[in-house]
């Protein structure tokens, strides 16, 4: 069993890859991250 914790995307709630290129998600308020979006939500994203 994988000790690291199953991510789901944000944005689309796929999971994400071990190695997956992610952005991080944060709370504006309180500065803390509160999950990742994966590699296709961050391409739309950005462009």
């Amino acid at each position: 069993m994988d000790s690291q914790t199953e991510a789901y995307c944000a944005m689309c709630s796929a999971p994400i890859e071990p190695g997956e290129k992610t952005t991080p998600v944060h709370d504006g308020a309180t500065k803390k991250q509160t999950g990742v979006i994966c590699s296709s939500c961050r391409n739309e994203f950005i462009n």
